[in-house]
This record gives structure tokens, sequence and C-alpha cells, in this order.
């Protein structure tokens, strides 16, 4: 998938052998009850937030980095979207250090 293309290789095969090892019936369980589509939207919740919010996007994730500046607009300031440079869905994964370092100056602040 795209959305996966910047994974290193190695990363991206045991990603792959991991979740051919899952039972499919509990991941279909599992989609069913906690994917995307199940969840309550919690939108209208965004600009009573009473704590700072990190919303962290790769930056050539443009469906997550879409949301990010939204979820931005919608949080009377108190979510800030950081995008990480050359990172797709999986930040942390593709950009370790510049997402450890992206960390470290968000927990300083």
């Amino acid at each position: 998938m795209p959305l996966f293309a910047l994974l290193p290789d190695e990363l991206r095969q045991k990603l792959i052998g991991d979740r051919q090892a899952h039972d499919p019936s509990e991941i279909a369980r599992a989609l069913v009850g906690m994917g995307t589509g199940a969840q309550a939207s919690l939108w209208h919740g965004l600009s009573r937030l009473e704590v700072p919010v990190y919303a962290i996007a790769g930056s050539l994730d443009a469906k997550f980095v879409g949301l990010a500046h939204a979820m931005e607009a919608e949080s009377n300031g108190r979510i800030a979207a950081h995008l990480v440079d050359d990172a797709g869905h999986m930040v942390h994964a593709e950009q370790p250090d510049a997402f450890a370092d992206l960390l470290a100056r968000l927990l300083e602040a």
C-alpha cells in the first residue's frame, strides 16, 4: 500500500509477518468493535479540551495532515498540529530520530 511505502523493507516484512499470524476472526471482531467506522465522533468536544494535545502526522500522509490541521482549527487552541518531514502514516517507524526529537521538544515545552 502506498500508505506504508516509506517503511524500511525489513520493518515492512516484519509487520506483514506479524499480521499474517493474526487470527482472521479476531481481526474482524476488532475492526467491528474498534475500527474507525465503529468509533463515535468526538469532534464536538475538541473545543472543550482542557489540556494541550499534539496531533503528529507524517508530512506525506495527506489524510492525517488534513485531520491534524482540522483538529487544530476546531480545538480552541488546545491542539497543535506537528508534521514530521519525509514520513507517511507510521511516523515513529519511518523517521524515528525526527519523531523522538519532536517528542523531546514538546515534552520540554
